[in-house]
């Protein structure tokens, strides 16, 4: 989206530029040199994370995580898991909150996990 939108302001001034008489039309040449090569990293980055997202889910779905997770041993990893679901945002907003979504909980707050620790939040 990212990509997209830029994209669309680096098009929109040189077709301003065009249209008002301060640029040639071998301005717009320039676009795809310009656009492609960010185009290409931004898409290339999405697969690496998509990747690295894919190895998590499975490593934290293995039997032997799962089991450390809820064995006594596991008390520093379940605190790590938790603090790091309680600082997690996309775009500026908490994840893993109810917003809105009926739970036992006031709105805002966190659907609590025995297994994590996480009892909510004020």
């Amino acid at each position: 989206m990212n990509s997209g939108i830029q994209d669309a302001h680096n098009l929109a001034w040189k077709l301003t530029a065009v249209l008002n008489g301060q640029a040639g039309e071998e301005l717009l040449d320039t676009y795809e040199s310009e656009r492609r090569p960010v185009a290409v990293h931004n898409a290339t980055q999405s697969m690496v994370n998509a990747k690295r997202q894919q190895e998590a889910a499975r490593a934290m779905a293995s039997p032997d995580f799962l089991a450390l997770l809820a064995s006594p041993e596991g008390g520093d990893l379940r605190a790590s898991v938790a603090s790091g679901l309680q600082d997690l945002r996309v775009g500026g907003v908490h994840l893993f909150r109810s917003c809105g979504i009926p739970v036992p909980r006031r709105h805002g707050s966190r659907v609590p996990s025995p297994v994590l620790g996480v009892t909510g939040c004020d």
